[in-house]
């Protein structure tokens, strides 16, 4: 299958010239891609998972699919259902891993809810793959308010029996050098824009102040935590901004002395603020 399979379709100039009024870099697309192209243990496992499934004619049962579908991949998977006379997919299930980095969960809404440009790059892709009977992968860059530098998406059309609609599966991770180091840490953590508003709360964070999907609806610090520690771009000396203090917080109807520290860093080109939080 030739790599360039998506330059024919109709819509490839739609999304290429979508990314760039968003200025957003030109996304990259390869055709069957193999193990060495996957540098993320779960694209790993989900194309060889794909690859088990697959028939000599190149196709998959989406019922297979389903039945033996290993549960840790549904975090990160999209299933994807075509709208009949129209390019939009309906999605009929939307990982919480996904969920993490769009503003609300999708199951059940159409992919015209996306950015535009995002949008036009998945409906050509999903209905390229179910055209081609192929796996395609992409590497774009996300929306401006992901807390992710990259995110990369595994698609693979499913066939379907007894003349039921066929389906894309979509397994997307999103690559991000400063999350894995948060996640570490033993203390909550939290990253903050200039606008004050939370984009992401490690592990930890989560255990102690609640589960909820970043960014979602924009909150607050002080709306998450509780926690009154907003400190401003304006305020950095030569691009690094230190700032530490000490404050009583109310957790679980206790009161708790937290020792708070920030600094700014610049992500995406944009500065945000890393805030610890830790209890004394």
């Amino acid at each position: 299958m030739a790599l360039d399979l998506c330059e024919r379709l109709p819509c490839s100039e739609d999304f290429r010239s979508a990314f760039a009024a968003q200025n957003a870099a030109q996304p990259t697309v390869k055709w069957h891609p193999e193990t060495r192209d996957l540098s993320n243990p779960i694209l790993r496992g989900f194309h060889s998972f794909c690859q088990s499934l697959t028939f000599e004619d190149d196709t998959i049962d989406f019922d297979a699919f389903r039945a033996e579908l290993p549960e840790h991949f549904l975090n990160f998977l999209a299933i994807l259902r075509p709208v009949h006379s129209s390019p939009a997919f309906v999605f009929e299930h939307f990982g919480e891993d996904i969920m993490s980095t769009r503003s609300r969960n999708l199951t059940g809404e159409t992919t015209e809810g996306l950015d535009s440009h995002i949008r036009v790059l998945l409906e050509t892709l999903s209905a390229a793959t179910l055209q081609a009977k192929a796996p395609v992968l992409c590497v774009h860059e996300p929306v401006r308010d992901a807390f992710a530098t990259t995110r990369t998406s595994y698609i693979r059309g499913l066939t379907a029996a007894n003349g039921e609609d066929p389906r894309v599966a979509c397994l997307t991770v999103n690559d991000n050098v400063l999350q894995p180091g948060l996640d570490a840490l033993s203390e909550p953590a939290f990253v903050v824009r200039g606008d004050g508003k939370v984009v992401f709360a490690n592990e930890m964070a989560q255990r102690m102040f609640g589960f909820r999907a970043f960014p979602g609806d924009p909150v607050t610090l002080a709306e998450y935590t509780g926690i009154d520690f907003a400190p401003s771009p304006e305020a950095s000396a030569d691009g690094v901004f230190l700032k530490e203090e000490r404050q009583i917080c109310v957790l679980d109807k206790l009161l708790v002395d937290m020792s708070l520290s920030a600094r700014m860093v610049l992500f995406r080109d944009e500065p945000v603020f890393v805030i610890l939080a830790r209890p004394c």
